[in-house]
């Protein structure tokens, strides 16, 4: 929102700044026909230049914000298709707290996962594997990690783990779960040091989790390692 009121900002001065020769070239066409005509003309084409332009920031701005709306209504109403239409947003954004924002939201991150382990979405997730060998994709690896390709997998939660933030706590517990060795010992790895590295930040968040892994296989493990489960 606030960058698209900046963006607005720009273009309303920009459209300022070219209403003044305009107006100029106006009052040469009433002086001197010709020149004026030539004038005019030469107005038109830059007033259409800055149309074009304002067209460009306007598709920047949406490829870089994240609409907040669609992720708020996808909680609230949680589908199938809504989840796909959300993974179609973020392949687009460029928006550092979109993740942040998918944190905020404990219920819409573990509906996506549920949904990606059934292999329900799988055209949608394709998209982020190719972005996970970038050094500061964030939203790439967690949403990597649910890929169907253990390779891919790996890579993903290595970035994670190489990088770690809060976020990364509901796709590193599922990855501790993965039914690939290489990346189930990674993942749990990861898991480990950063609950023996700052223990009140990520143990409050891995609890989170427990309710929606407890009767799995392997669960045991993650569960001997919460301070205070």
């Amino acid at each position: 929102m606030f960058r698209r009121s900046w963006a607005d900002l720009v273009v309303a001065v920009v459209w300022l700044l070219l209403l003044w020769p305009v107006t100029a070239m106006v009052s040469l066409v009433v002086r001197d026909p010709l020149l004026g005509s030539l004038s005019l003309a030469a107005g038109v084409a830059v007033v259409a230049l800055g149309a074009l332009g304002k067209s460009l920031v306007d598709r920047i701005v949406e490829r870089r914000t994240f609409p907040w709306g669609l992720m708020g209504a996808v909680a609230r109403h949680p589908s199938l298709d809504g989840y796909r239409e959300l993974l179609a947003a973020m392949v687009v954004t460029r928006d550092r707290t979109t993740l942040a924002q998918l944190g905020w939201h404990p219920a819409l991150a573990h509906d996506l996962i549920r949904h990606a382990r059934l292999g329900r979405l799988r055209p949608e997730i394709k998209p982020f594997t190719t972005r996970v060998r970038r050094r500061r994709d964030p939203l790439a690896w967690a949403l990597a990690s649910l890929d169907t390709d253990g390779y891919v997998r790996e890579a993903a939660v290595t970035a994670m783990a190489a990088r770690p933030r809060p976020e990364f706590v509901p796709f590193l517990v599922e990855r501790s779960l993965d039914w690939v060795p290489p990346v189930r010992e990674c993942a749990f790895t990861a898991l480990c040091a950063l609950l023996a590295a700052q223990p009140s930040v990520y143990g409050p968040l891995v609890r989170l989790e427990l309710p929606r892994i407890e009767r799995r296989k392997g669960a045991g493990r993650i569960v001997s390692v919460v301070p205070g489960g």
